[in-house]
């Protein structure tokens, strides 16, 4: 992956203020929506909301989907990657090249403690760290690039993080390495759009025709589409005519074509197939292989009818000599 970074103002705030000593996931949250609109949107100013909506305990201990609720609530754009422990590498890092440098990412670690800044040398404020929560503002492909040279040494691989509970002091980004972002071990993860113009940055865009009320995304024909789904519609590029067929609708398996993928909700546009499920979030389904799959279970299905077709005579005429026989027998009988 090439050298990424959020555009405009990146802004790292410490979680411990107000006498708050749990709010990692309001502090990470604060951080990602302070760059969504380029506010001065605090840490405190998150954690009241989410408190005043029940999403966080008294000392801002909260989970990611309450994150991912009370940011929705509050009007921003969020993809999700729910809540899976262990999480395979490959998923959050796909969620993870999807979305860095172009929305502001906030993921849980189950292993907090393995966080260490390459820039300061510095670990986490606090002892036997584990669930917590950062925000991943770019990444850095190694050496020296346009934001490597502030600091005037070569870097390693890794991700430019806003952590709150980092002992780096001041308003700084923290650079954590490849193999110590896998080594804290990413268990969920959201990432946020930008609300306001920024000069490089990716916006929301309601295809033309379509009406967005915040909340639910109606195409012209009146399906509606929501949640994970109409963040991906609304991110793009997605296309005027690709109208919905039908409401969003559960499904014990997804993808015909991939059983492995499990249960989940599923939306089939005129062009496009979406998909969700706990483990991977919204997504794009390929729908060849589903095609593909498909087209073989009807084939197979018409040569078991024709089949069957076959018998039915031979079946018939077996019955039909069964109710002769019994006929005759019950005629023996009466007289």
């Amino acid at each position: 992956m090439e050298a990424r970074l959020l555009p405009g103002k990146i802004h790292r705030e410490t979680e411990f203020v107000g006498g708050l000593h749990g709010a990692c996931g309001p502090n990470a949250a604060s951080m990602a929506e302070r760059w969504a609109d380029q506010s001065a949107l605090g840490t405190l100013d998150v954690y009241r909301r989410m408190r005043a909506a029940g999403r966080c305990d008294p000392g801002g201990e909260s989970t990611l989907r309450a994150l991912a609720d009370d940011a929705r609530a509050a009007g921003y754009q969020v993809d999700a990657l729910g809540y899976r422990e262990p999480m395979p590498e490959a998923d959050w890092r796909a969620f993870f090249e999807r979305h860095t440098g172009r929305r502001a990412i906030v993921f849980e670690t189950a292993h907090g403690q393995a966080l260490r800044d390459a820039l300061s040398g510095r670990g986490e404020n606090a002892t036997n760290l584990h669930y917590h929560f950062v925000m991943v503002a770019g990444w850095h492909p190694g050496g020296i690039t346009r934001v490597a040279q502030a600091v005037g040494r070569d870097l390693p691989a890794g991700w430019w993080c806003c952590d709150g509970d980092s002992f780096a002091g001041g308003d700084v980004m923290q650079l954590y390495p490849d193999a110590v972002l896998v080594a804290s071990r990413p268990c969920a993860a959201m990432a946020i759009t930008a609300r306001v113009s920024i000069e490089g940055s990716e916006t929301m865009t309601t295809p033309q025709d379509w009406h967005d009320d915040g909340t639910t995304l109606t195409a012209p024909n009146g399906v509606p589409v929501v949640r994970g789904f109409r963040d991906l519609v609304l991110a793009g590029p997605w296309l005027a005519e690709d109208w919905p067929l039908a409401p969003e609708a559960s499904l014990p398996s997804v993808e015909p074509g991939n059983p492995a993928i499990g249960s989940g909700s599923r939306q089939d546009f005129r062009r496009t197939s979406l998909g969700w499920t706990t483990q991977r979030g919204a997504y794009r389904i390929w729908v060849g292989q589903d095609v593909r799959a498909l087209t073989s279970q009807v084939s197979e299905l018409t040569a078991r009818l024709a089949a069957l077709r076959q018998q039915l005579p031979a079946e018939a005429a077996r019955a039909l000599t069964a109710v002769q026989a019994l006929s005759e027998a019950l005629h023996a009988q009466a007289s």
